[in-house]
């Protein structure tokens, strides 16, 4: 509510209920290393300059740029951050063709949504001020982009933001587990978004979608066999999807090891 950039001083703050996006490019360190700097910066910029439209569209703005990532904040719902996330990985199908045909590697990113209250302020001292986002709702939306890689997919949100979403069906979200943060006491549980999908991917994923949810509910009343047979089902129709191979894995081991008596199925996070 400042009529000038030159009216913000160190401390301005607001709150509110927001969704906050963290969007990463998989593998970067590695391709860049076939790059000269110029190249990276120039292959970093026309993502972003394909990424940040996407996000005001979406009535979102970039909080901050983070190398080879983004943050984004989404003052008005959680619809406004899945459609973008979605949009994003759509329009990065195009974005690759360009760069196959220029002879450059197709790149991959990972968006990871959380809902909540957030502060809004200016931090750092009078010589060097800077606008961000602080709250625990930032921290989670940063795991959740790491679980993408973790589960190979291209979207996770959490159970908030999935149950924020106004017009829920019309996206194709899908529960894919239950997790801890180290240090944290809370579970969490994480939602696909699949909408961005390859075609035969996405259907594939609708197709088996009733065959996952039992093999989860199995898994998770510790019937373990039947939680197997269910995941087998999907992975003969899609035998790419990773997160149905983890769940199978986990249900082999633990009906070949047994559980404790306060087992929940709830994982510890594998990511900072």
């Amino acid at each position: 509510d400042k009529d000038s950039i030159v009216d913000v001083e160190l401390g301005d703050h607001v709150q509110g209920d927001m969704s906050v996006m963290f969007s990463d490019i998989r593998g970067f360190t590695a391709l860049s290393e076939n790059l000269t700097p110029e190249e990276s910066f120039r292959y970093l910029n026309a993502y972003l300059e394909m990424a940040g439209p996407i996000i005001r569209e979406k009535n979102g703005f970039v909080d901050k740029y983070l190398g080879d990532g983004l943050m984004a904040v989404f003052p008005h719902g959680a619809q406004d951050a899945v459609e973008a996330a979605i949009a994003m990985q759509t329009a990065l199908e195009s974005y690759n063709q360009r760069l196959v045909q220029q002879g450059l590697e197709p790149l991959q990113i990972g968006i990871g949504v959380n809902s909540g209250k957030v502060m809004l302020g200016m931090l750092g001292e009078e010589q060097r001020l800077q606008g961000t986002v602080i709250s625990d709702a930032v921290n989670v939306a940063s795991r959740l982009e790491g679980l993408t890689k973790q589960y190979d997919i291209k979207i996770a949100v959490c159970q908030g933001t999935a149950r924020a979403v106004q017009e829920a069906s019309k996206f194709n979200f899908r529960f894919i587990d239950r997790v801890r943060a180290k240090g944290r006491m809370g579970t969490m549980n994480v939602f696909e978004v699949f909408d961005s999908d390859a075609p035969e991917v996405l259907e594939n994923k609708q197709r088996t979608k009733t065959d996952f949810e039992r093999g989860l509910e199995y898994y998770y009343q510790r019937h373990f066999a039947e939680a197997g047979v269910e995941f087998n089902k999907v992975l003969k129709l899609n035998p790419a999807d990773k997160v149905a191979q983890i769940h199978r894995q986990r249900a082999g081991q633990y009906m070949a090891s047994g559980v404790s008596d306060d087992w929940t199925g709830v994982e510890p996070l594998q990511v900072k």
